[in-house]
């Protein structure tokens, strides 16, 4: 997005200056490159006479920039004078502290008040009051203050206004982005508009017809959700969702290719090669379940259908232009939750009360993680201590819903990021506690002090694209807790098959997921010696299978990384993995499959009926070739059939 192409900005001494407009015109983004977070594409930025215009965010609070931003962004685990003090990180001269905390309480004595409360505890007014004092706390030469007004009650946005005309008036310039511009202009000595513009989707045409068809028809209609987020930051959405004020049975008389099958109000349309969601607006009552809507109503508002969303970004809605040129709609968003600015913010935030939204859909709390680890994005600290309040609501789903969602985040670049944020928002305790307990257990590795650490720094290390690799290298130590004892995992990669097993079938996984994952688990700790025989590595393919070899490498070298290798190479592997291609070479037999004689052979050899005596014969066969592979051809076996018919079992 541009941020205020072809503007001078100036903010001079002793100035409040407002910087206004809708959300998504770019006033966030403008504080943002100003302190350092981000970088403009064109322009200079200059402050005290010096050009900052590339200057890392950290020199920037040096040079006496701090603002307190959009959010927050507060220790919620910190007490409320903690907090302040980490707003002087960046000084230089940290004497008169004790003093200007006494400022900060005089501007603020609800502060004050609460100075052992957790920050996390606050409402949101004391909040943005701890935010304008951590940066106050920094001794700024401009302080930028970004939305302090959002979604405060009147009394408290009165509060921040006159502090900032207090501080003001003390001596410290002020920028101030606001979208509620009444309350701006009231105090600024000066104001710039930020104008939006709209982003440029590209909405397939198949979506725009139906779009289009519904308006001719005197419906509402507009593009809505996830499609919405997606197409904004660049990324075509893989599907199209569509609301309208139509109901269901308006939508099939405008659509005579639909199909309505559910009480949700969503009718399926077919367009072209599309088929588009079209859903009636409604709203949401009674979840019952912490999962799914007892009660469903239609309704003739888009910003009541919006509001019953998850988060700020998948609640915007567009409407492309359509009708060509001549007495044509022009393209609108509506966006009432400041979805584009958490997007440009990168943050997660919930619609309204996080609290409510997670007591309605539990399945949010894992979503919302998702969308911060793909997506790079930081929770919002309301939305995360709602989080960590409801995280027992999690208990609640299903198998496949935590599967889904856990399979994605297991996809990103580094699932780390994600099982982190499960675990410090309370989540992974109520959906694995097997891998929470693994914190608890201590590890002596050189990147890792425990079991959870090392596991991570592992998943981190295997191939993105493997599911199966990226399970086990989660899971491969999750029988270390259970096993404990003297410093040491005794049959670790056992007890850890049977919980990987336990956890995958709770999560839904399919069988053949399940046996791969757990298979490469209990064979993780295989330890090659160059003073292996061919028989030694032939019987290590045979239990391994030699179908799971590259799978199981891939693990170890993982695993070793997870451990603190430094190393990219790993010549152990690589001296063994020669071994085994020596053997494929030389038509080694690694199962009864690769024997030169099968079971009817047997059979008919000694003229005995199918059997566990067929079984046995074939067997000690193939005992015989993994000590001696010259065996291995159909005239020699068959008499080594006939010589242990002789001598029996035993």
């Amino acid at each position: 997005m541009q941020a205020l192409r072809g503007v001078t900005l100036t903010v001079s001494s002793g100035e409040i200056v407002a910087l206004i407009g809708s959300n998504g015109a770019g006033k966030t983004t403008t504080l943002r490159t100003i302190s350092g977070l981000m970088h403009p594409t064109g322009g200079r930025i200059v402050f005290d006479g010096r050009d900052i215009t590339n200057t890392k965010a950290h020199e920037i609070v040096r040079f006496g920039i701090c603002q307190s931003p959009e959010g927050r962004r507060l220790f919620p685990r910190m007490i409320v004078l903690d907090n302040l003090m980490m707003g002087t990180y960046a000084r230089r001269d940290l004497s008169h502290v004790d003093r200007d905390v006494a400022r900060v309480y005089e501007l603020f004595p609800r502060l004050k008040e609460r100075e052992k409360q957790l920050a996390g505890t606050l409402s949101g007014g004391e909040q943005q009051m701890l935010a304008i004092g951590r940066a106050l706390m920094a001794h700024p030469k401009l302080l930028m203050l970004d939305e302090p007004s959002l979604g405060l009650a009147p009394i408290l946005v009165e509060t921040i206004f006159r502090v900032c005309v207090e501080i003001n008036q003390q001596g410290t310039p002020i920028l101030l982005v606001e979208q509620n511009a009444t309350k701006a202009l009231e105090i600024a000595h000066r104001a710039y508009v930020a104008r939006l513009t709209l982003p440029q989707l590209r909405v397939p045409p198949d979506v725009e017809r139906v779009v289009a068809k519904l308006l001719a028809s005197g419906y509402e209609a507009y593009v809505v959700g996830g499609s919405v987020r997606d197409a904004i930051r660049g990324v075509d959405p893989h599907d199209w969702d569509v609301t309208t004020s139509a109901t269901p049975e308006e939508i099939q008389k405008v659509f005579r290719r639909s199909l309505y099958l559910n009480h949700f109000g969503t009718v399926v349309v077919r367009s072209g090669d599309h088929e588009i969601e079209v859903t009636t607006y409604r709203i949401e009552a009674g979840y019952a379940d912490h999962r799914h809507p007892s009660e469903v109503a239609f309704t003739d508002s888009l910003h009541e259908d919006l509001a019953r969303r998850d988060f700020t970004m998948n609640a915007m809605a567009w409407r492309p232009a359509v009708g060509g040129d001549s007495g044509g709609e022009a393209p609108r968003i509506v966006d009432p939750f400041g979805g584009q600015r958490d997007l440009e913010s990168r943050i997660v935030r919930a619609v309204g009360d996080p609290r409510e939204r997670f007591q309605e859909d539990a399945l949010r709390m894992l979503r919302a993680v998702r969308f911060a680890t793909l997506l790079g994005f930081t929770i919002e600290p309301a939305t995360a201590e709602a989080i960590r309040a409801s995280a027992h609501l999690a208990a609640a789903l299903s198998g496949e819903r935590i599967q889904m969602e856990l399979t994605k985040m297991l996809g990103a670049p580094k699932p780390s990021v994600a099982l982190r944020m499960l675990s410090d928002l309370g989540l992974l305790e109520v959906i694995c506690p097997e891998l929470e307990l693994c914190k608890t257990t201590p590890q002596d590795k050189a990147v890792a002090q425990d079991v959870f650490e090392h596991s991570l720094a592992t998943v981190d290390a295997t191939p993105a694209d493997d599911l199966v690799l990226r399970l086990a290298g989660l899971f491969h130590d999750i029988g270390k807790p259970a096993t404990f004892a003297d410093g040491h995992f005794h049959q670790h990669e056992f007890v850890g098959e049977a919980k990987a097993r336990e956890i995958l079938r709770r999560w839904r996984f399919d069988k053949d997921t399940i046996a791969q994952v757990t298979h490469l688990i209990r064979h993780h700790m295989f330890w090659y010696q160059t003073e292996w025989t061919g028989s030694a590595v032939r019987r290590f393919v045979r239990k391994v299978g030699l179908e799971n070899i590259p799978a199981l490498f891939r693990l170890r070298r993982a695993d070793n990384i997870g451990s603190g290798a430094r190393s990219p190479r790993m010549y152990a592997l690589e001296a063994l993995w020669e071994r085994v291609q020596e053997e494929i070479a030389a038509a080694a037999a690694f199962s009864l499959r690769d024997l030169a004689v099968n079971g009817n052979d047997v059979m008919q050899e000694l003229g005995i009926a199918s059997g566990p005596e067929v079984g046995r014969v074939l067997a000690e066969l193939f005992e015989r070739v993994l000590d001696e592979p010259a065996l291995n051809t159909r005239e020699r076996l068959l008499a080594l059939a006939r010589e242990i018919e002789r001598k029996g079992p035993g």
